[in-house]
């Protein structure tokens, strides 16, 4: 026995993968104190934590939890009357009763239940078990089962066991049930160990009852269109394949050969996407050692009418599909699309979700190429497939002349015959026409019309197709012959299911039929034997009543009034139609309780199957029955000149000759020989289920699936089980499993009896359970499921107790045996570690070893030392050996023309040279290494002789050169080539010297140099020489190209300005091709605009780092760019471009009037000079200190004005405003970037501008005279002492100094305005400015009107000044008594509810207004 760890984790491997991988449970540790009812019930819980129910006063057992541990809950929701209840959506719900015949489901649903409705109670207990042996239910009804069902289907379980019976739901999505672990876990299942429910276990069943017992086994898999029967079967042959394999690889032909039969039998229909639409007998035969020797298949009733025509949504057969995109497709001009074709067109149907037509083409090519298809065979079968294809594309018309059909497309037609091989007029002659024999008379030809033509073209093309499936069925025999000395076989059964649809005919009759067979062979198999076995035990039973099928096959089959027998009958009538084979049947049969007649629909029957009433519609089964061609289509196919296609149709009879010939005739011979050959087998079966008709995932449909439950006979496999007695053992082997009930903890109890019944029944005693319903018989000890959970619980916890003590006991025997194994082993290996060198010594002492332990290594993984050192040893002298073999075999040969297996042997010798080996192999190897040396160093020379050569080295030519003789390869082809390369080298030396000095003379170094004569002829004369000669070496190509440049470099520097930093467009272009580092980024780019605000502000952001500045780079030795000349082209590019940016910056900052910016600019240069070629870096450095004293002077300069107007602002003294405003005048104010500047100045100008500048004296003495209004109401006295010219020229000169002063305040408050005040101070002083100047305007211009409101706008601003008295006298003047009382009320109102933001100006509007008031004698009115 394997450990436990060793055993794998069926549910884990079976569950699905698509949630994430959890961390392993902790193991479970039961309780060891137990909560016991007063009735003595406790709950406990076996060794793997799963909890069963003990009473300690009675000693029984349960699995189900007991009424008195059940909280209120449970008792609450489990308790009254529960019963099944008929749903619409999941067929049964369960229901509590709350009045009779009424109940309230789970769904929260009122139903009402009839007398009809069965009675089936529910035990809520055994909802929360979902059994995957139906066997196993408490109570078996549609309802349990069908939730037992729908549970699993939930939770990813498909398959469920029903006994020996597999119950299969397809999934309709992809799950990891058939890894290869899983395969060997089912086949290496054996004892006791129960596996869920699967085909493995099906097959593994079939395969090892056929080893053991010697008998032939047979699987039957059913099921409707899309149940998954095709995917069963897969797994059915993958197991065999896997499990016993062959001697020849013909378990591999045996998988292969699916690809090619579903390609021509298999399409898309509405109910599945793949499925078979042929029936199908693989017969898998063995040998005695259990290896499969060879395969057979039989195919059944074809669906040959798919050919010519398939309902909406659904495909032709896949083959013609594959052909239209697959890789042939070209060969057998199928170039049009595939709508093109009438046979593919019909259904608008083209593709398959998931398919690929093409990669499955080349499938099916690849498994022919397998099975031996010859590229003839494979050319035959795709041109038939096409001719069929094609046939659906002939066209006709009616010749009226003629009454006759005439072919539209002749060509087409000829291409049909060339891929068919037979004569084409021959051929179109029998799609248009036909010979119609009387006896005693000339032949006549009769001509089709249009409609009948093309029924004879589809009746070819069904034909034809069926004849090459046929073909294609026995070539897959062919491929896998079955040879002599087979001893039994395995035979797996896909077909079709029972078949109901609106319109049933001929076909569905024949299926319907089959599975009329099946049931009744199912019926024999389960039910009859299952009578007999307790028959032969005398065992008391009650009889089991079932549905015998066998009147129904009567009326079907049995001569001579059979349905199919008088359809055949009817066919060889004169005038026998679809419409007097319904009439003698309805005759036959109108009193039989299996047939029915529809009176409302003419020519529609019913027959009565197990599975349920059936409609048929009798129109077409003669046709359909008859299937045969006309005569003389069947004459042209025979006489082809391609020998397949003739022995086809060779033995074709004519239309209606040949009894025994119809297909029912033929179908119903087929089945009877099918039904023979199961009868010797033992069979299993496999029940596929189709779960919704949406094909959709996770969707389990409970009307349907019911449906098909009842259709496959699973519910009479159930009630067979549950009424008899499913579990069964001989007495020996219900005494060898259940012994251990006499184990408790103290001990084993004594047993009386030895054996037999009395040892039985003494056992059974013992448990102290009720176990009267277990039947003894002569032989056998028989139970229901109730008895056997209760003996599997007793078992599993006696079980816990024994195997314990027998584990220890045995794996401590175990242990010693292997140690004693071990030491006997130790001196072999021993002997083999001391002589280290001999492989054959080495590996006998190992296979001693794994002799000696045998299978002990199984249960004990552990290796000595000394055995993993004699593995290891073994390892590397078999590499050793391998490794001296190679270096042996490559010896006699030419090392040059051997040099790559020379090499590899070599190789491998060096990578092992520290593993043991003899003195010979050694000596090889040093031999071989030698060998491998001199000619690695000979391939090395000549190969560094043919590059030096190549690339003119000179130095490497004359060593290689010397080597070569050292080498004994002086003869080499590469010697004399290598020497005339040494002469040309030395005599482009020469004029490599002639070069370097016409390159090295009159050109620039310096600045300075420009000035002088530049000489570019002289480079240029001494590269049109080497041009001429044709330079080689590195040296003399490097300095030819020199030349060149430096010529071209010359005469661009002869046209440039030497002065100052003007661009050299010409030189940089020149540089540039060389692709030079680019020149450093702008100097700009390095000095950001400062951020609003930051100015002085502590940690402001460090200004940017400075300008990057190219570093020196090294150049290779011949490299242009390296060249003293144009390396200090270069870097006077790079020096100007440096002058321009710099200057540009530093007029910026100056243009700016931004100091930070011109001190941020001298910090950066003085940081980062200049780093180039010596002469550009003398020059900068002259340059850039005046520059940075410039910089440094701008910036104090800006700083003084700047200081200087915030000194006078704050001050606010009339001559230091004058003083900085004129010393502000002296720079550039306008810029938009001088921001703190541009306000320092605004502060100055505004506040000077406000100040007014007449004596205020000089005004009152002229009485305040602005108009001649005033002067006549001004006092007598003073008009008495100043003259009325006087008086004009005050005025005039005091309106002259208003305005002069208006302008300059006006002018102040539109520049505070066009420009960014950031201050407070800034924006107060620009609203004060802006509201004395509405005062002023009003004053100057007379505009009474507005006087007042500007005063109020200025008072608001906290504007005190001569300007506001005024305005004040002024109002006060001309105010009447009317306006100032309302005047009065507003200022009132003004100081009780203040609204401006400057204090409260209005209590001096409300002094001013009392004033008037006063000088006006209103001090007597109230308000």
């Amino acid at each position: 026995a394997l450990p436990d760890e060793a055993v794998p984790d069926v549910q884990q491997e079976m569950r699905p993968k698509a949630a994430p991988a959890r961390a392993p449970a902790p193991a479970f540790i039961p309780p060891t104190v137990f909560k016991v009812a007063e009735d003595g019930w406790s709950e406990r819980y076996t060794m793997d934590g799963a909890p069963y129910y003990y009473n300690e006063k009675t000693e029984a057992v349960s699995w189900n939890c007991p009424d008195s541990l059940k909280d209120t809950d449970e008792l609450q929701h489990e308790g009254g009357n529960w019963r099944w209840c008929p749903d619409p959506e999941d067929a049964w719900v369960p229901g509590r009763e709350v009045e009779p015949g009424v109940c309230i489901t789970e769904k929260g649903e009122r139903v009402e239940l009839t007398a009809k409705d069965p009675n089936w109670p529910i035990m809520m207990s055994s909802l929360r078990h979902l059994e995957q042996d139906l066997v196993m239910i408490d109570d078996m009804n549609e309802g349990l089962i069908i939730h037992n069902l729908r549970g699993r289907f939930a939770e990813d379980k498909i398959y469920t066991a029903v006994g020996t019976i597999l119950i299969s739901v397809n999934p309709f999505k992809r799950l990891p049930l058939y890894m290869p672990s899983i395969m060997e876990m089912y086949y290496r299942s054996g004892g006791n160990k129960r596996l869920p429910p699967h085909p493995f276990g099906i097959a593994d069943h079939a395969y090892k009852s056929m080893r053991h017992e010697g008998k032939h086994q047979s699987i039957l898999i059913s099921g409707e269109s899309g149940a998954g029967k095709t995917e069963a079967t897969k797994q059915c042959l993958a197991f065999f394949a896997e499990v016993a394999g062959s001697e020849t690889g013909v378990e591999q032909k045996i998988i292969e050969a699916n690809p090619i039969l579903e390609a021509f039998g298999n399409a898309k229909t509405g109910r599945n996407n793949n499925s078979s639409r042929f029936g199908k007998f693989m017969e898998i035969h063995f040998d005695h050692h259990g290896k499969i020797m060879g395969a057979r298949t039989e195919n059944y009733l074809l669906e040959k009418s798919r050919v010519t025509f398939q309902m909406e949504g659904e495909r032709n057969y896949h083959i013609f599909y594959m052909l239209c995109t697959g890789s042939r497709a070209q060969e057998f001009g199928l170039t049009a699309s595939m709508d093109h074709h009438r046979f593919l067109n019909q259904s608008g149907c083209f593709e398959v979700a998931g398919m690929d037509d093409r990669q499955e083409f080349q499938e099916v090519l690849e498994a022919m190429d397998c099975l031996g298809f010859t590229p003839e065979e494979q050319a035959f079968i795709f041109r038939t497939a096409v001719a069929v294809l094609l046939l659906g594309d002939v066209q006709y018309t009616f010749n009226d002349k003629q009454d006759a059909a005439v072919i539209t497309n002749p060509d087409l037609v000829q291409r049909i015959a060339g891929f068919l091989s037979v004569d084409p007029a021959e051929f179109a002659e029998s799609l248009k026409s036909r010979w119609f024999v009387i006896r005693g008379q000339a032949p006549t030809k009769i001509p089709f019309k249009p409609d009948e033509a093309v029924a004879a073209a589809d009746a070819c093309a069904k034909a034809v197709y069926g004849k090459l499936f046929d073909f294609i069925v026995e070539r897959v025999n062919k491929s896998m012959i079955i040879p002599s000395g087979s001893a039994n076989f395995i035979g797996v059964l896909d077909i079709f299911g029972f078949e109901i649809f609106e319109t049933n005919s001929f076909e569905q009759l024949c299926i319907n039929f089959a599975n009329e067979k099946l049931q009744q062979h199912f019926n024999e198999y389960t039910f009859k034997l299952e009578e007999r076995v307790y028959q032969s035990e005398q065992i008391k039973f009650l009889h089991i009543d079932f549905i015998d099928n066998q009147p129904i096959l009567d009326m079907i089959e049995k001569k001579p009034k059979g349905l199919l027998v008088q359809l055949d009958e009817e066919i060889v009538m004169p005038k026998g139609t679809d419409e007097t084979w319904f009439n003698k049947i309805n005759k036959e049969y109108e009193k039989s309780k299996h047939f029915g007649k529809i009176v409302k629909k003419r020519g529609h029957f019913i027959v009565h199957h197990y599975a349920g009433a059936v409609p048929y519609d009798s129109a077409g089964f003669l046709e359909k029955n008859r299937d045969s061609l006309w005569p003389d289509i069947s004459k042209a196919l025979a006489e082809s000149k391609d020998k397949s296609v003739a022995e086809m149709f060779s033995g074709a009879d004519d239309a209606g000759k040949g009894r025994g010939r119809t297909l029912g005739g033929q179908f119903r011979g087929q089945l009877s020989a099918l039904m023979e050959k199961l009868r010797s087998t033992a069979p299993s079966y496999i029940r596929c289920i189709k779960p919704n008709s949406l094909k959709s995932p996770d969707v389990f449909d409970s009307v349907m699936s019911l449906q098909q439950l009842t259709y496959a006979g699973v519910f009479e496999a159930i009630k067979i089980r549950q009424q008899g007695y499913p579990f069964r053992l001989t007495h020996s082997e219900f005494v060898r499993r259940y012994k251990c009930l006499a184990l408790r903890d103290g001990g084993w109890l004594p047993l009386k009896n030895r054996k037999g019944v009395p040892l039985i029944k003494e056992l059974l005693g013992l448990t102290k359970q009720d176990f009267s319903d277990v039947q003894i018989g002569r032989s056998m000890v028989l139970y229901r499921a109730q008895q056997h959970r209760v003996l599997e619980l007793l078992r599993n916890l006696s079980l816990e107790r024994v195997c314990l003590i027998v584990q220890r006991w045995a794996r401590g025997c175990l242990a010693r045996k292997f140690r004693a194994k071990l030491l006997r082993c130790r001196p072999v290996l021993l002997k083999a570690l001391q002589t280290r060198n001999s492989l054959a010594e080495t590996t006998s002492a190992i296979e001693f070893v794994e002799s000696t332990v045998g299978t002990y290594s199984r249960v004990f993984p552990y290796k000595t030392r000394e055995w993993l050192d004699c593995q290891e040893l073994k390892r590397q002298l078999q590499e050793r050996h391998r490794v001296t073999e190679e270096c042996r075999a490559c010896l006699p040969h030419d090392p040059e023309a051997n040099f790559t297996n020379l090499e590899r042997a070599v190789q491998a010798g060096m990578a092992i040279d520290a593993y043991p080996g003899t003195a010979d192999q050694l000596k090889v190897f040093q031999d071989a290494k030698a060998m491998y040396d001199l000619t690695n160093n000979r391939r090395t020379c000549r190969a560094e002789l043919r590059r030096a050569t190549e690339e003119a080295e000179r130095d490497t030519l004359e060593h290689n050169l010397a080597l070569a003789v050292e080498l004994g390869i002086g003869n080499a082809p590469e010697i004399a080539a290598a020497k005339q390369m040494v002469e040309r080298c030395k005599q482009e030396e020469v004029i490599c010297d002639e070069l370097d000095r016409a390159q090295a003379q009159g050109g620039v170094r310096r600045h300075t140099d420009g000035n002088g004569a530049l000489d570019p002829q002289a480079p240029r004369a001494a590269a049109d020489k080497a041009r001429g000669f044709g330079m080689r070496t590195a040296r003399g190509v490097y300095l030819e190209q020199l030349c060149g440049f430096v010529h071209r470099l010359r005469l661009a520097l002869q046209s440039v300005p030497w002065d100052g930093s003007e661009d050299w467009p010409a030189v940089a272009a020149l540089v540039g091709e060389l692709g030079l580092p680019a020149a450093p980024r702008p100097v700009a780019a390095a000095l950001p605009p400062a951020e609003e605000g930051a100015e002085g502000e502590e940690g402001a952001e460090a200004p940017a780092e400075a300008p990057a500045v190219t570093e020196p780079v090294s150049y290779d030795e011949y490299d242009l760019r390296g060249a003293e000349e144009v390396a200090w082209a270069a870097d006077e590019l790079v020096y100007r471009r440096r002058q321009r940016e710099v200057h540009s910056v530093l007029q910026q900052g100056i243009d700016e009037l931004n100091e930070e910016t011109l001190l941020s600019f001298a910090g950066h240069v003085r940081a980062h000079p200049f780093v180039g070629g010596p002469d550009q870096k003398a020059r900068n450095q002259a340059v850039e200190a005046e520059l940075i004293a410039e910089a440094e002077r701008q910036a104090g300069r800006i700083g003084d004005v700047r200081a200087a107007l915030e000194a006078a602002a704050a001050s606010a003294e009339e001559n230091a405003l004058c003083q900085s405003i004129e010393l502000a005048r002296g720079l550039p104010v306008d810029h938009s970037h001088a921001v703190a500047l541009l306000e320092s100045l605004f502060k100055a100008q505004v506040q000077l501008a406000m100040k007014f500048h007449i004596d205020y004296g000089k005004r009152v003495e002229v009485g305040l005279i602005l108009d001649d209004e005033l002067a006549e109401s001004t006092s007598a006295s003073v008009v008495a002492q100043s003259s009325g010219a006087t008086i004009q020229v005050v005025k005039s000169e005091l309106v002259q100094e208003l305005q002069t002063q208006t302008n300059a305040l006006q002018q102040a408050v539109e520049f505070g305005q066009g420009i960014t005040l950031a201050s407070d101070q800034g924006r107060r002083l620009l609203d004060q400015g802006a509201a004395l100047l509405g005062l002023r305007q009003c004053l100057v211009n007379r505009d009474w009107p507005n006087l007042e409101a500007r005063l109020s706008t200025a008072l608001s601003a906290q504007v005190d000044g001569p300007e506001t008295n005024l305005a004040k006298d002024e109002t006060t003047g001309r105010c009447t008594a009317e306006d100032c009382l309302e005047a009065l009320r507003q200022a009132v109102a003004d100081v009780v509810n203040p609204s401006d933001d400057y204090g409260h100006p209005s209590e001096g509007i409300l002094e001013t207004r009392l004033g008037q008031a006063e000088r006006l004698e209103m001090k007597d009115l109230p308000d």
